[in-house]
């Protein structure tokens, strides 16, 4: 088959893209790539979040959303996240009912 999916890039909503950048650039290690205050890229290493405005309202609202990561050597981002405050050490559980090793923020 000659069609795939290349690439999979998660857009989030905000209303303060600069906030949010800090937050993903400080707690999660991600670095813009491109963007403004309305739309911006940020990516670490093979991966890409994009952040998009929106006021907020009924008409245009701030939407909720979750995006997983699959990692190799979770123990790696666990000791990172910590160190940098994302998350506290017994947020990580080394083994849920489905079989895996996870932690969220």
């Amino acid at each position: 088959m000659s069609h795939r999916i290349v690439q999979t890039i998660p857009v989030l909503s905000s209303n303060n893209l600069q906030r949010d950048l800090e937050w993903y650039r400080d707690y999660v290690g991600f670095e813009k790539l491109f963007g403004d205050a309305m739309y911006m890229g940020l990516a670490r290493f093979n991966t890409q979040l994009h952040l998009q405005w929106h006021a907020g309202t009924t008409v245009d609202p701030v939407l909720s959303a979750k995006v997983k990561f699959f990692v190799q050597e979770i123990e790696t981002y666990v000791e990172e996240f910590v160190s940098r405050g994302t998350i506290q050490l017994e947020q990580f559980q080394e083994k849920t009912p489905w079989g895996t090793k996870e932690f969220g923020f």
